[in-house]
């Protein structure tokens, strides 16, 4: 018997023994990556509180195109083909990070010596949209750096003679700066980059005015043809007030006489039409966010959508589409993006998200949900659609799916 306490005993520590170690390796190691994470917990008032990881926000940021320029000068890259194009950006990710957070102060060039920096080796990626590089430096984990304050669609990361470079177009402005990004780590991942043949559209025989920093593959990846319904029949209410951070135990509703689900709790309202658009508006002084960065209010956004809109929209995701901060009040949108192919809809963005104070003050969600299918449309070869776009007053072509309600259809759409 005695013998058997002490193997009892003995069990007992080395059990405990392996918790610790493994509470201990995982906070030494990068196996939860981002931001800290905090379990949800009751705050008192049946709310839960969490602290959004940015590497999960980060998710929402799905560039356009990702191409790699070889040391003989050619290039290979990926573009509208979801998973594919997203892996090519999470395989370069660290290195922008690390480029953003060591950057030195951006100093100006001219478009020429922009262009000429994109002949050597290095990384190109088209954002898809105008963001800030605060954010970008904040969601790929480093923060800060001397180009923080400024905004980009495009950057690339430059192997020279003594390092890496970082280049970015901020409106109609270019700049590079000198970065502590590791030059041989990244010169490895350019080097093991596989894809399909690349070049950008100043290096094609194209019209005047094309944009020149449109991305043409030789080989476009099959665009599927894509349906959508309203998902406002599966909506789930209750997931809907969780996500806005309302209390479904403690909020009343009723119907308006166009059919209207209203949802009531104290000063906060939450409207579910029959069209499947939901609307949010609060007047309290709550805090939603505890901290004032900037990234952490777009990191609660995006939760936000994700918990409701991405919650019910299928074979769909959610993109980030623009950013806007000014006085304290941050309005993000975000759009659906169906395979690396961003969701148009007439009626606007998919989501509207407006944060001031740290508080949720408004918030729109359109309810859709597409499925694809396994037949692919026939689409305007790259080249062309470029062509188009610089006949049409030196525009952009971008691919999107064109939601009209009834249909969606896959189409070339020419953007300034």
């Amino acid at each position: 018997m005695r013998k058997e306490l002490i193997f009892s005993i003995l069990r007992k520590l080395l059990i405990a023994g392996l918790l610790v170690s493994a509470v201990l390796l995982t906070l030494r190691t990068d196996f939860y990556t981002g931001t800290e994470r905090v379990l949800p917990a009751a705050d008192g008032t049946g709310k839960e509180t969490e602290r959004v990881s940015s590497a999960d926000a980060a998710a929402a940021l799905r560039p356009r195109a990702v191409l790699v320029r070889y040391a003989d000068g050619t290039a290979a890259a990926s573009a509208y083909d979801g998973e594919t194009t997203e892996q090519a950006f999470l395989r370069f990710s660290a290195f922008l990070g690390e480029a953003l957070g060591s950057a030195g102060t951006p100093a100006e060039i001219t478009e020429t010596e922009f262009r000429d920096g994109l002949s050597g080796g290095g990384v190109f990626v088209d954002l898809g949209g105008s963001f800030p590089l605060e954010l970008l430096s904040a969601w790929m984990g480093a923060g800060g750096g001397g180009a923080a304050a400024l905004r980009a669609d495009l950057l690339y990361l430059g192997l020279t003679e003594t390092g890496v470079e970082l280049r970015f177009r901020d409106g109609a402005g270019f700049f590079r700066c000198a970065t502590g990004a590791q030059s041989e780590s990244l010169r490895g991942r350019i080097e093991d980059f596989q894809a399909t043949e690349a070049a950008f559209a100043f290096e094609k025989p194209l019209p005047e005015g094309a944009e020149p920093y449109t991305v043409l593959l030789e080989t476009m990846p099959p665009v599927y043809a894509v349906s959508a319904v309203s998902a406002r029949d599966a909506a789930d209410p209750e997931k809907l007030m969780a996500a806005v951070g309302m209390n479904s135990y403690l909020a009343s509703s009723y119907l308006d006489a166009d059919g209207t689900e209203v949802l009531m709790e104290e000063t906060r309202s939450l409207r579910l039409a029959p069209d499947g658009t939901a609307s949010y508006r609060g007047s309290g002084s709550e805090r939603e966010i505890a901290s004032d960065e900037f990234s952490e209010a777009v990191s609660y956004a995006y939760r936000l959508v994700q918990r409701s809109a991405g919650a019910f929209c299928g074979d769909a995701e959610i993109l980030l589409r623009e950013v806007e901060g000014a006085n304290g009040t941050v309005t993000v949108r975000f759009d659906y993006c169906v395979n690396g192919i961003p969701v148009r809809l007439t009626e606007g963005a998919a989501a509207e998200v407006v944060i001031s104070g740290g508080i949720l003050r408004r918030a729109v969600l359109r309810l859709r949900r597409y499925t694809v299918s396994e037949q692919a449309e026939t689409m305007l070869p790259m080249l062309l659609s470029a062509a188009v776009a610089a006949a049409d007053g030196g525009r952009a072509p971008s691919l999107v799916y064109m939601d009209g309600g009834d249909r969606v259809q896959p189409i070339w759409v020419n953007e300034s």
